[in-house]
């Protein structure tokens, strides 16, 4: 009598893992490259007097449209990810605070985010942090639905001391964030040492947010977008006003930096690839 029991845990048969063509990948194998993932961060040039002050940090697209409204000098450094340019380190006569631009002409993928976060904030050590980022109008979720147009500023605050915020609204669960600005919330809350009083303004975007990236890629000019001059100054506004500064150090006025700024030079989007059927 066979006494083989068909139910008995077994290796999966070739077939059922692996396609017969050798140079197909078998997805139950991790990825070396996937595994071997390493996020190096360097600040290139002088950034000593940067240490110790107030961060405002700009991220993305909102970065794109806030730059051209403000007077940032030249960059006195700049924020390296693996060899590339991501960010932009700027020290302006009309703020006590250090200025990041950062990731204004390329994407930075998820899995570099918190580390890249990590390095920016233990170099530059931040009494206290502003970040001005965007969320997605069509995908928050809220019991009132409201058209993009009619859509307010946001924030989010681990500052205790935070100014009111009467003219904004709260970014409130169960909506989530899934850029760089999300890793700097985190560690100003959940650090070794004392915690950096922390507040996100989100300015709103008529787009669906895009996936996050596994690689480095350009942010492209698909989603430009063309915030009333209003709602942006609101944005600056709140931005100071979470430092501790007044806006009437500088008002935002569109055109103030050129559009040809070495830190807006956005590559345009490369073409989509072929997508022609074989047989």
């Amino acid at each position: 009598m066979d006494s083989t029991d068909a139910l008995t845990d077994t290796i999966s048969p070739r077939y059922a893992v692996e396609s017969d063509e050798e140079d197909e990948e078998n997805p139950l194998l991790s990825s070396p490259s996937r595994a071997n993932r390493v996020t190096d961060v360097k600040i290139d040039g002088s950034c000593d007097t940067c240490a110790g002050k107030p961060l405002l940090l700009a991220i993305g697209l909102a970065a794109q449209t806030w730059t051209k409204g403000v007077q940032l000098g030249e960059p006195i450094a700049t924020v390296v990810l693996n060899g590339a340019k991501v960010g932009y380190i700027f020290s302006p006569a009309w703020t006590q605070a250090t200025v990041v631009v950062s990731e204004a002409t390329i994407r930075i993928p998820t899995w570099a985010m918190y580390s890249y976060a990590e390095a920016l904030t233990s170099s530059l050590k931040p009494t206290r942090t502003a970040i001005l980022d965007i969320y997605s109008v069509p995908q928050y979720i809220d019991v009132n639905s409201v058209p993009a147009p009619d859509a307010p500023l946001r924030y989010l605050t681990t500052d205790t001391r935070s100014p009111t915020m009467s003219k904004l609204s709260l970014f409130s669960p169960p909506n989530v964030l899934q850029s760089t600005s999300a890793a700097f919330m985190l560690l100003s809350s959940f650090t070794s040492g004392q915690p950096t009083p922390s507040t996100l303004i989100l300015l709103p975007s008529p787009y669906s947010q895009l996936p996050p990236t596994s690689e480095l890629t350009s942010l492209g000019l698909t989603q430009k977008i063309g915030w009333p001059d209003a709602v942006v100054s609101a944005a600056h506004e709140s931005l100071l006003a979470c430092l501790g500064e007044s806006a009437q150090a500088l008002r935002w006025e569109r055109g103030r930096t050129p559009e040809n700024a070495p830190w807006l030079a956005v590559k345009r989007d490369e073409p989509p690839p072929d997508s022609g059927m074989y047989i």
